[in-house]
Order: C-alpha cells, then structure tokens, then sequence
C-alpha cells in the first residue's frame, strides 16, 4: 500500500514530536527503531471492495476532545467538501471514493485546540521561560535561514527550539489541563533525513485556560511528571529536556497555538523571565537567566 501524506499529522502523538531538525553536511551514523508506536486518533483505514477500494477515516474517541483539520484528500470523501474540522466525537461516517489502487494524497493536521477568535493573528502570546538551566540557547525560532524543520505550510512558523542539558528542568509556561502525555521513548535522538519522521518523542500537551494548546517536545524519557486530565499552573515542574524524537542533539521543542479553519496556527510568543525581564524568541538571540522555580 502506497501512502502518500502531505503534511505531518502533528497532532500530539503523530509526529510531533518526531519534528525533524535537519542539519547540513552531517549524517547519523544509526538511526535505531524505538519499537513504540503511539495510537493517533484519527486513522484512515483500507477496505478493499473488489478490483479495488477505498479508505475510512476511523475515529477514536478520547479523554479530551482533538480536532482533525483535512485540507485536502485525494480521493475524495464522499460528500464532504474541504477544508473541514472533525471531532474526534463525531459519529459520523467517512470513506473516500472508490479507487483502484491504495494510493492517496492528503493535507491534514491535528490539535486539541480550536483557536479562540481573539488569538488568530494575535502579535504577541505571553508565556512563562520553560527551561531553567545555566546554559540555554535558541537554536530555532521564526525568521531562521533555510534549512530548518519549523515549516510555514504546516503551521510552525513561531514555533521555538530551546538547547539546554538532558535533564534540566521544564516547567509550564501557562496554567492550563494536561490533555496528552507520553514519556516511554529513549533519548537516542536521530537526524537522519530518511528516518527522522518516523521515529516518535516524548512530549506533553497542555490547553491553556484561554483555549490555545502548548506543545512541548523531545522531552527526556520517563521524566514526565503529570498525567492526562491533571491542572497544573504557571511555574509548574512537568517534565525534563531530553533527546527522543527526531532531534540531533538535547532541546526543548515548544509551540503555543490550535487550529484555525484554514491551517493550523502558531503564536508568537514573548517570554516573561522570572527577574520580571521579557525576551523575544530570537535565532541565537537573548535568553532568560536561569532561575529556581519555586513548584
């Protein structure tokens, strides 16, 4: 079966947590499977029918309500026009027409958050530093030269990559509820071009109080200190930065944003340090102090 997907799934779980950090004129020299695979809950499913057949999108509830936005399908559903948002609720029903082959084309992304009206196009997004450690660095942000793994097209342009030693502490950079967690994966990161959006990281998404979705990755394995529906506040120790996923070094993967009925959207964010300074997320710019969280 031939499966063609134009975009990351990067819902949490799918990728994301695999996001690739290509680095030039290097290559790993392995790339080990991690023998996980993390259930998405959203599928598409082949179902022959003859000479031929067709796909169902598969849904599979979960403990908080995600979104499916499908921007494009090649073939087609059957009676539903795109772009379209589903819930992973929805009873209803989706196959795509019927085909010769498996072979299939699609524009999609995942979130736990529909982006409130009053953040799309928001131009700053205020949020807590979330690595306190005496060496941190921003290795990837908005504006970097080509070659870096944040794409436009998949919404990630203001996402931010944060360098810090394995095992320095992570903490939230909002109050918000814990929607999804996984910690199982080893940090034996990989960045080879081939394997690197296959492999799977540990990551944990929170939604904010005010309907947005931050997103941290490449978390260290078995370091995740919350679960699945807990509330957790500003400052809160969640996790340690780690090495799993796709990733060819140590660093905190970090995105605030949800869908939108177009794309999925990042915010740009400015963080707020704990001596009351704020720093823009800059490629190698300015960074806060390290400081000791008081949770």
């Amino acid at each position: 079966m031939a499966l063609m997907v134009g975009s990351y799934l990067f819902l949490v779980g799918s990728l994301i947590y695999s996001l690739p950090i290509i680095k030039r004129g290097v290559t790993a020299a392995l790339c080990r499977p991690t023998g996980i695979e993390y259930q998405f809950p959203f599928s598409l499913n082949w179902v022959s029918e003859g000479t031929g057949g067709r796909y169902d999108l598969v849904i599979k509830g979960e403990q908080y309500v995600s979104y499916l936005l499908i921007k494009e399908m090649s073939p087609a559903f059957e009676g539903l026009r795109l772009p379209t948002i589903i819930r992973s609720d929805d009873l209803g029903v989706y196959r795509t027409l019927l085909v010769a082959d498996a072979t299939i084309k699609s524009q999609m992304s995942g979130s736990y958050a529909l982006l409130p009206k009053e953040l799309v196009g928001t131009s700053s997004y205020e949020v807590l530093w979330p690595v306190d450690d005496a060496d941190t660095k921003i290795i990837q942000a908005a504006g970097l030269p080509k070659g870096g793994s944040h794409l436009v097209q998949e919404g990630l342009l203001n996402a931010v990559d944060i360098y810090a030693a394995i095992g320095a502490k992570v903490v939230a950079v909002r109050s918000g509820t814990v929607v999804s967690v996984e910690g199982r994966f080893p940090d034996d990161g990989c960045f080879d071009k081939a394997q690197v959006g296959r492999r799977k990281g540990n990551h944990i998404a929170i939604l904010h109080d005010d309907g947005a979705e931050a997103i941290y990755g490449h978390l260290q394995q078995n370091s995740v200190r919350v679960v699945v529906g807990q509330r957790v506040v500003m400052g809160e120790h969640i996790a340690a930065v780690g090495m799993s996923g796709g990733t060819p070094g140590p660093h905190l993967h970090l995105h605030v944003g949800g869908l939108t009925q177009v794309n999925y959207q990042t915010l740009p964010l400015t963080f707020l340090c704990a001596d009351g300074s704020t720093v823009q997320p800059l490629f190698k710019g300015k960074v806060c102090p390290p400081s000791s969280f008081s949770n």
